[in-house]
């Protein structure tokens, strides 16, 4: 279950939001072009309506252009399109772990007309909201790669300079799910996003319903409370935006790795988040950072899903663990052995070796084509 918002507190944004992003009103060429980067083959909400149908009814977009117009000059979404669907989507293959709820993804399928609005509003939040560099996750840039290569030269740097690092996966429980829709708006204020927008964007969260469809079968309807929906083009954006005051925080106040010039203590990929030090108590320090900002917000981390190593340099080799286990909300993490692996963006990360140049150049590939 989420936990309560109590604010922000002392965990503060860098940089404020240029809102003259938001100040054109929505054009046909606009409308034009997300609906050409939309997936042809998109799943309609469960008002029927598809790509194909808009299309045919306004080819020119005039007609759609002057609706998506008045939702932004109005900051009021009417009802009728904030239906939604859920679908389940399994994380395994294997029939005993399907039996878990936990090993079930949900993706929420609403209007695709509202689907249209968000990409456009989107479009106009992330050239307004700048956030921190270590996010990486839904951004224009190779976010993935990027985390990976430097978690790599970051693991070889140690080994050739003999200097002590600390890695923690941490494990966000059901992030976008169980986010607080107050948590949404106050990161918006506190980003200075202007007062109509963050409006408009309430109003995209209220009085929002699903089903969950089960073969053939429905639940019967469910009303959103909490969390982003998961299918939404706006989610993303949002998310990043909401934990960027963690971000922030860890980057100026957290004991990081000094690497060269800069001081890194956390990479992001949306709720993939690393911690990293060049020392144990540094690390400990990280994680006390991470509690605070769980215990304001209601996020939850789960200790026994996250994983970290520390590599020690001896005269002349290395020590991994030789180490209390570091805690999170009293539970104590994982520690990964030079002999063990665990996953990080899809590919396994050792202590010893870091991640084996095949799998790293494999993946790489994999996002280039």
């Amino acid at each position: 279950m989420p936990g309560t918002f109590k604010g922000l507190g002392a965990f503060v944004t860098e940089g404020q939001a240029d809102n003259s992003a938001f100040e054109a009103m929505i054009t046909a060429k606009e409308v034009s072009k997300n609906i050409n980067e939309m997936n042809k083959n998109a799943v309609p909400g469960p008002d029927g309506l598809s790509l194909w149908d808009l299309n045919k009814t306004d080819p020119h977009y005039t007609q759609l252009k002057e609706l998506l117009n008045q939702w932004l000059a109005t900051g009021v979404i009417p009802d009728v399109v904030k239906e939604c669907r859920t679908v389940l989507i399994s994380k395994s293959a294997l029939p005993e772990r399907q039996k878990d709820i936990n090993n079930w993804h949900p993706i929420t399928i609403g209007s695709i007309i509202l689907r249209l609005f968000s990409r456009i509003l989107t479009v106009r939040l992330s050239k307004a909201c700048p956030i921190n560099t270590r996010q990486r996750g839904f951004i224009k840039s190779s976010g993935c790669p990027e985390n990976l290569k430097l978690l790599q030269l970051l693991i070889q740097s140690v080994k050739r300079e003999h200097r002590p690092l600390g890695v923690v996966f941490v494990d966000l429980a059901k992030a976008f799910d169980t986010v607080s829709h107050d948590h949404i708006i106050t990161a918006l204020k506190q980003k200075g996003v202007d007062d109509h927008i963050i409006s408009l964007i309430t109003n995209m969260y209220r009085n929002v319903n699903t089903r969950i469809h089960l073969r053939n079968d429905q639940s019967d309807c469910i009303r959103i409370h909490t969390g982003v929906k998961q299918g939404d083009p706006i989610s993303p954006i949002l998310f990043n935006l909401l934990i960027d005051p963690l971000l922030c925080k860890l980057e100026s106040e957290g004991s990081g790795f000094q690497h060269y010039a800069k001081n890194i203590t956390t990479m992001a990929f949306t709720d993939d988040l690393v911690l990293l030090s060049g020392s144990w108590e540094g690390m400990k320090d990280n994680i006390t950072v991470l509690e605070a900002f769980c215990e304001l917000t209601g996020l939850k981390t789960q200790g026994e899903k996250c994983h970290g190593f520390f590599i020690q340099p001896t005269k002349d080799s290395y020590k991994i663990n030789d180490c209390p286990h570091w805690t999170i909300n009293g539970t104590p993490i994982n520690m990964i052995e030079p002999a063990s692996s665990e996953k990080y963006l899809g590919v396994r990360v050792n202590p010893w070796i870091g991640i084996s140049k095949p799998e790293l150049l494999e993946k790489l590939q994999g996002w280039l084509q």
